[in-house]
């Protein structure tokens, strides 16, 4: 793109459109360290599926309606085994549009302790229409005891607001306390673990062991036995336990800081755009950029000539992808319904530089 004529994004006062501001967020955000915990799961763990019904109420006409009798004798239950009263009477006024039936369902790790606070899910299964503003009663939450006749291990005990989306919303959040230690140990083999990606990636794989193998921690405590870490697949890290670590007291440590402290700088994420033919979206990550090109429509004629820089290798730098659709649509009045087109176009003259991905 000609220097004199590219936008000065920064100066623009027009305002940004979701769409333009994500796109932007995603090829202008620098790489940011994460913890490798936030990419594995350590083999041996697992993840349990935790559920269960409850009421939610406090709904004044949002609840289920006297047409969904399973609310009224949820409560019906419930009052009879606070007032130990097998023939209590609740009347219906009392029930209808007051509270709803809801599922309670949360994902927990195998190394969670007891006292751990958990996110539980809150779904309406009846006809109530929000749970805007209510409150969760006592609801216990079970997992699969392993026996595969269901959910029978009383685990995590959830009550308190349930925080929703806003209006009309049937689903949302609450607090769950668990209420015992889930202790699977991590698997051990020959003096090893691996570590499993959550998204199976080679460079990622890499960047995790260069990571582990620079953590000072480990260069100052097992400096003799270093490189600890190595890829063994694109899915899967194999780390070596020092032998000062391997007790049943150390173990749990050095695998805490594995996962906890070391930090894993976050790969450029791979040049691509997904154009979405049916809804006219456009998804832009990575430096998705455009070689020197000439423009001709109709309406105008626009001659891309790249940056004028060049990178280490000597090979040009060229325009990025959203800096050309920003000035079509700022300077030549395209609309942002036009760029999926544009881009495709692009694409077809061999002048994008990146994936280019298209969905009916």
């Amino acid at each position: 793109m000609d220097p004199e004529r590219r936008p000065d994004l920064a100066t623009t006062r027009r305002p940004l459109s979701c769409l333009a501001l994500l796109a932007l967020l995603l090829v202008s955000t620098p790489a940011a360290g994460q913890r490798v915990m936030d990419l594995v799961r350590v083999e041996g763990e697992r993840r349990h599926n935790i559920m269960g019904y409850g009421l939610v109420g406090g709904l004044a006409g949002k609840g289920d309606s006297a047409k969904s009798p399973l609310a009224r004798e949820m409560l019906i239950a419930a009052l009879e085994t606070l007032m130990d009263d097998p023939e209590l009477a609740v009347p219906e006024e009392m029930v209808a549009k007051n509270v709803a039936a809801v599922f309670v369902t949360a994902d927990i790790s195998s190394d969670m302790k007891a006292g751990s606070k958990v996110t539980v899910r809150v779904s309406s299964i009846e006809d109530a229409s929000s749970l805007e503003g209510g409150e969760l009663y006592w609801t216990h939450l079970f997992a699969d005891d392993g026996s595969g006749s269901g959910p029978h291990r009383f685990l995590a005990r959830a009550q308190g607001p349930v925080v929703t989306a806003g209006r009309g919303a049937r689903s949302g959040t609450c607090e769950a306390v668990l209420l015992e230690d889930i202790d699977i140990p991590p698997r051990v083999e020959k003096g090893r673990i691996r570590l499993h990606l959550d998204h199976p990636d080679l460079a990622a794989a890499s960047e995790i062991v260069r990571a582990i193998n620079a953590f000072p921690w480990l260069l100052r405590h097992a400096a003799e036995e270093m490189p600890i870490a190595s890829v063994e697949s694109a899915g899967t890290v194999r780390v070596r336990i020092p032998l000062t670590q391997q007790s049943e007291e150390r173990l749990p440590d050095f695998i805490s800081r594995i996962l906890s402290e070391v930090q894993v700088r976050r790969p450029e994420p791979e040049a691509r755009v997904v154009v979405q033919r049916s809804s006219g979206r456009v998804f832009i990550s990575g430096q998705v950029r455009v070689a020197p090109v000439t423009v001709l429509t109709p309406q105008f004629e626009l001659e891309l000539r790249g940056s004028g820089e060049t990178r280490a290798d000597g090979s040009p730098v060229h325009d990025l992808l959203i800096d050309v659709l920003k000035y079509l649509e700022q300077n030549e009045g395209v609309e942002q319904t036009d760029w999926a087109e544009i881009i495709q176009g692009l694409d077809r003259a061999g002048v994008l530089v990146g994936k280019l991905e298209v969905e009916e």
